[in-house]
């Protein structure tokens, strides 16, 4: 099945500092009246890389600040926090015997409008700033991306909607800058490669729709193995996921990391408008999340 952008999807260069996690926080907004969710997620190997002062002072890799800058904020949500207390991680891995584990994403909830978002390193030095608008009662997930060409990209995706009343369905996220276009396969009971109506040729910072897997996919341990690869090379994946076959279940697939070693820009915090070149080493995963 051949790929397509999915058409809510605004791609929007930024430079942010994030690590790879996900992020969210279940505090309430004080305001009254409609609300919108966001959660927001780093695919970034270059931000989990980048120093965030020289030397270091950090408290924390990083916070994403909303509406106004105010770094006394102790409110806010982070990417990755070293701090107890202050990080929100992604919701608990699933806890299933015999399934592996998959993270679940937890929503930020504020009032719904126009929110500007600042993204700060540890030290307080922002490296991101856009307005966003976000609707009632919607939920927006945001996919902080490596990009050679731009240092870093942000995508922003609508998952206002219901997951199957059974069944399993899938989409897959290009966020790998140098993997170039890659397909997917499935592994049948015997070892052989099962194509059906899995996507091919997904580009850079793209996401499919959503994709039905077929029970028959189930393997005797009840989970889908989907096999990742690079352009039409077929005979050499680089990345597996690893998908329960739980009815009702929606996932993103998440192809992120770097297949090769990447140099990456990324800002200086202690010298405004300059850049520091940041070592990206390959490893490249296909990361699971049940999104519904």
């Amino acid at each position: 099945m051949s790929h397509r952008p999915l058409s809510g999807i605004a791609i929007v260069a930024v430079i942010a500092l994030a690590a790879l996690a996900a992020c969210n926080t279940s505090k309430t907004p004080t305001a009254l009246g409609p609300e919108t969710q966001v959660n927001f997620y780093s695919a970034s190997l270059g931000l989990v890389s980048a120093p965030c002062a020289t030397p270091p002072t950090c408290t924390s890799y990083n916070a994403i600040y909303y509406d106004r800058y105010d770094t006394t904020r102790t409110d806010h949500p982070y990417f990755f926090g070293t701090t107890v207390g202050l990080d929100y991680p992604v919701d608990p891995l699933q806890p299933i015997p015999g399934v592996p584990p998959f993270e679940r994403p937890l929503y930020f909830r504020l009032p719904a409008g126009t929110h500007r978002f600042w993204f700060a390193n540890g030290a307080g030095t922002v490296v991101a700033d856009t307005a966003l608008p976000l609707g009632a009662s919607r939920r927006t997930l945001l996919y902080f991306v490596d990009s050679l060409a731009t240092n870093y990209r942000v995508l922003t995706l609508d998952e206002t909607t219901t997951g199957p009343s059974s069944g399993v369905r899938f989409r897959v996220l290009n966020l790998s800058p140098d993997a170039g276009p890659v397909g997917v396969y499935a592994l049948g009971d015997s070892g052989q490669n099962v194509w059906s109506n899995l996507p091919q040729q997904v580009a850079y910072g793209t996401v499919t729709p959503y994709v039905t897997l077929d029970s028959a996919l189930t393997l005797t341990d009840g989970n889908v193995y989907l096999e990742f690869f690079s352009g039409i090379d077929t005979a050499n994946t680089i990345a597996t996921a690893v998908v329960p076959y739980l009815s009702g279940r929606s996932y993103h697939v998440v192809v992120e990391g770097t297949v090769t070693q990447e140099t990456l820009n990324y800002p200086n915090p202690t010298q405004p408008g300059q850049f520091t070149p940041v070592t990206v080493n390959p490893t490249i995963a296909a990361k699971l999340r049940a999104v519904y």
